[in-house]
């Protein structure tokens, strides 16, 4: 009597938590200062998204966020995860010469006693971005020509020559906490007990920019939200899947950036909402993954993926987001899993390699 009193005490405690963290999202969400200084382009690099596998997915990701890069797709996702977990990824943006714009991530997952922690450390770097002079008038007695209205014989022009170089380099810092809640649902009407799972996270984000003389700092909160379930286990067929739906929050309340020259930029809150399904195909050894997601910044866009596994060990994948299309691969050994994704943006197509080992 004892054990079933303090299970149930057990499954109250985690229903108030869950309602408690769900009332404070959209309590953040409703009345987080809006301010005059919020841009969509604050904190872009921020946008180039993280990990081969999710990007291979057109970014939608908020559902599923199961590997180590969950600290930037969806902090609650990293309760799914058992082992401890090591991710890189590198890309060189673009195609420039002598790779001069590089993207680096860097991150370490690490389940915990009831509560799981990762450290995420983003970086796009620029090198050697030239530093032109100001332009100057072709016929140096005539200055009463501005730009816009300039006279041929007047044109302003520059010698191409560059005065010097900048680096730019911009990086964000993460850490993460997550915690798996269990609910038992009373399925009265079918006379069993249905679970639903429902991981909770955080992360906080610590922003650090320098480019060239001028510097910048800010810190930032996203909180994210899972609701995992067994489609199998609620309409008792063996041949359904897993569902799962993700709530995601960046940048609660808008994140400030100060400049060392007093400017301030504000990168504004960001809502995602994602779904996702997956398939198993018992018949080919293999599942398949629909994934679906929203999210509130550039007036709404949409991402959709679908993943194609086989024996665990290769995955295909296509994505798109309503700009870009996307398509990757995943090969799987032991613990180990490499992963490839290419993006086509208007300037080129972007590849990205990513790496993950789970001890």
């Amino acid at each position: 009597m004892a054990n079933i009193r303090s299970q149930k005490s057990e499954v109250r405690s985690q229903k108030n938590l869950f309602w408690i963290l769900y009332s404070v999202f959209f309590i953040l969400i409703l009345f987080s200062p809006q301010t005059g200084f919020a841009t969509e382009e604050a904190g872009a690099f921020l946008s180039l998204g993280v990990g081969a596998r999710a990007i291979g997915l057109g970014g939608a990701f908020s559902a599923m966020a199961d590997d180590g890069t969950a600290f930037y797709w969806n902090p609650a996702g990293l309760a799914r995860l058992s082992r401890p977990e090591v991710t890189m990824m590198y890309s060189s943006l673009f195609g420039l010469s002598d790779a001069l714009a590089n993207h680096h991530v860097l991150a370490y997952a690490h389940p915990l006693r009831g509560i799981h922690f990762s450290a995420g450390w983003i970086r796009l770097s620029v090198d050697d971005i030239p530093r032109f002079p100001e332009l100057t008038y072709k016929n140096t007695k005539d200055r009463s020509y501005r730009v816009g209205g300039l006279h041929p014989d007047t044109d302003l022009q520059g010698d191409g020559v560059p005065m010097g170089y900048f680096t730019d380099r911009e990086d964000a810092v993460y850490l993460s906490f997550s915690k798996m809640n269990t609910l038992e649902v009373d399925m009265g009407w079918q006379y069993f007990a249905f679970r639903l799972r429902l991981p909770v996270g955080v992360s906080f984000k610590f922003l650090n920019y320098s480019i060239g003389e001028a510097s910048g700092r800010g810190v930032g909160i996203d909180i994210g939200s899972m609701l995992l379930f067994g489609v199998d286990e609620l309409l008792d067929n063996a041949a359904l899947g897993k569902a799962s739906f993700g709530l995601v929050i960046q940048d609660v309340a808008n994140t400030a950036i100060i400049w060392k020259s007093k400017y301030q930029d504000t990168i504004p809150t960001n809502v995602k909402f994602g779904a996702a399904y997956d398939q198993p195909i018992p018949s080919f050894n293999s599942r398949a993954t629909l994934l679906w997601e929203i999210e509130s910044k550039y007036k709404g866009t949409h991402h959709v993926g679908l993943e194609y596994t086989y024996a665990e060990r290769l995955a295909l994948r296509i994505g798109y987001d309503e700009a870009r299309v996307s398509a990757g691969m995943g090969v799987t050994f032991w613990r180990f899993r490499m992963d490839y994704a290419l993006s086509n943006y208007d300037l080129g197509i972007i590849h990205r390699a990513s790496a993950s080992l789970r001890f």
